[in-house]
């Protein structure tokens, strides 16, 4: 589940100054460390570091997750360059690197044990003891500080980012002030530490984000939207297509095949829920999206893995990347991981209330490989059942939690990206199409008592913001055709048009015995996107006819 990838929109300003004692009501976050090194690793000895920093780059530090044969994250195994691996518990993290370091963590019940590790030489520049659990931490390139995101123990409320120099660590300094409200104590909830000319903290929930950064001895607030706004979240909006990814389409009808990574397998309790999930998309999304299938020997996979790409889903449960036409991927956090607002539970593991629903997980991340993103990329937020899109899962028992199929607004985006596979394919209720009707006679002059066929056709408009949909004929749906006699200011006689021969047509005849006016009308269906048209009126002359009301019987000519 991608995190942070729309853009922050200004509002307003809020200036706001937390005291460090009335946050923590202790002297400061931080204290000297004792003698205990996290993973084993060995204090730096005097000296510069080894190797030419200036012509190479420093080893690669690279966490993996060991997980038992439960599928439980038991821990981490973080390696450095080609040295002895160091060993970490489920509380174990990396950040970095930042230049020739990098910092290796380890929650424990009440504070976060820090590393600073020269990635040259293997061996730690310098350690830190936090109280409270990090969940994010940057190095200044320029001061060698450690910038630090903070929860705090058992509440897992939101305590900021601060400030540390390892010279002189009882003496933190908060940078960023901790959102309030919902941003502080949701479940779930993600954050992110970004950096430009200093700290940045970005913190979200399904339908707010937060970003706040450091001015002077007070921290700026800029909310999205307004902060102006009622509660400050995303505008809970009527039903609207979901945005779509601004990668190319995979092409209609693709059969995307996977296999479970061999290094990185999905434990057996949770392979049939992956395997719901790709049906789910060939179920639920009517229209000519790719479709999923389970193959032994295909070369995308699905990973069961504490590895997430830092850029877009370092805080993220799930997350999905691909390349249209070359692979794709979806990776899991397992069973235990250790997350800002609490463990994660799979409910196909642990069926009780807080649990997510892997089926549900799954289907927002392909959902993301067929192009379609969160409504909060484009500044808008969706009822739970009317998208699995959110950007936030939702945790059970919560609205769509159990959601096991596209939302009617992520179907309309995929209909509009993939098309429908035939003209009687319904238009999800969460789009908003014109119509076009255009109603032809057979002949517009006819001596009385001649056959003549009216048609009419029914197409969605060929517009661009239509994508596939556009220029589509609309077979299956009902259409009316209302006549009167010419001249007449009676009300018109409604009658309902049978399918035609060809695709979006509709049909009726009639042996006039005077002249007519018609037009066919459709009216906007309450199941469907579709807006309603009427037609042209289309007249009919009949030479020879009877004038209106006369020789008719008291009955006007039958429609066939």
């Amino acid at each position: 589940m991608q995190e942070f990838n729309h853009g922050v929109r200004a509002g307003r300003l809020v200036m706001a100054l937390v005291a460090l004692g009335t946050t923590f009501g202790i002297a400061g976050p931080v204290a000297a460390a004792p003698d205990r090194h996290p993973g084993g690793v060995r204090t730096c000895p005097s000296g510069s570091p080894g190797g030419d920093v200036h012509r190479a780059r420093p080893p690669r530090i690279h966490p993996q997750g060991r997980v038992d044969a439960a599928g439980t994250l038991t821990g981490y195994t973080v390696y450095v360059g080609h040295g002895a691996p160091l060993v970490l518990g489920p509380g174990g993290f990396v950040d970095g690197p930042f230049g020739t370091d990098a910092i290796v963590g380890e929650r424990e019940e009440d504070l976060t044990r820090l590393t600073i590790v020269d990635l040259w030489r293997g061996c730690a520049r310098a350690r830190l003891t936090v109280h409270g659990l990090v969940y994010g931490s940057r190095l200044d390139p320029a001061t060698g500080d450690v910038h630090v995101s903070l929860v705090e123990p058992g509440t897992r409320r939101e305590l900021g980012i601060w400030r540390v120099d390892p010279e002189l660590p009882d003496r933190p300094r908060l940078e960023v002030a901790p959102p309030t409200g919902a941003l502080a104590t949701a479940t779930p909830r993600t954050a992110d530490i970004g950096w430009d000319r200093g700290p940045v903290g970005r913190w979200c929930t399904a339908d707010r984000c937060e970003t706040r950064r450091p001015s002077g001895s007070r921290t700026g607030i800029v909310a999205e939207p307004d902060s102006t706004t009622e509660a400050g979240t995303l505008p809970l909006v009527s039903p609207r297509p979901v945005p779509e990814e601004p990668a190319p389409r995979w092409p209609r009808d693709a059969d995307l095949t996977y296999r479970w990574n061999a290094t990185e397998t999905p434990p057996a309790w949770i392979r049939p829920a992956m395997n719901a999930a790709a049906d789910d998309v060939d179920q639920t999304s009517r229209s000519r999206t790719p479709t999923f299938r389970y193959d032994a020997g295909a070369t995308d996979t699905i990973r069961y893995t504490t590895t997430m790409p830092s850029t877009s889903c370092s805080t993220a449960i799930a997350c999905a990347s691909y390349a249209v036409g070359a692979s794709w991927t979806v990776r899991i956090r397992p069973q235990g991981s250790d997350l800002r607002w609490g463990t994660l539970r799979w409910c196909q593991a642990d069926p009780t209330d807080g649990c997510f629903d892997l089926e549900r997980v799954l289907l927002h991340e392909l959902g993301h490989i067929v192009g379609i993103d969160h409504p909060q990329s484009a500044g808008f937020s969706l009822r739970p059942f009317d998208t699995v899109m959110d950007q936030l899962a939702p945790a059970r028992p919560k609205p769509g939690s159990l959601l096991h199929a596209f939302g009617p607004c992520d179907v309309a985006t995929l209909q509009e990206r993939y098309g429908v596979s035939l003209p009687t394919s319904p238009i999800s209720a969460c789009n908003d199409l014109a119509t076009t009707l255009a109603l032809r006679a057979s002949a517009d002059v006819v001596a009385r008592g001649t056959p003549v066929s009216l048609v009419a056709e029914l197409r969605i408009p060929d517009r661009d913001a239509y994508g596939r949909l556009g220029g589509n004929a609309l077979s299956g749906r009902t259409v009316q055709l209302w006549r009167r006699p010419l001249g007449s200011l009676a009300s018109w006689t409604v009658f309902t048009m049978r399918a035609g021969d060809s695709p979006g047509t509709y049909l009726l005849s009639l042996q006039p015995s005077m002249s007519y006016e018609f037009q066919a009308v459709f009216a906007a269906p309450a199941t469907e996107g579709l807006e309603g048209s009427t037609s042209p009126t289309v007249t009919i002359r009949v030479t020879g006819g009877c004038g209106i009301g006369a020789c008719t019987n008291g009955t006007e000519d039958p429609m066939q």
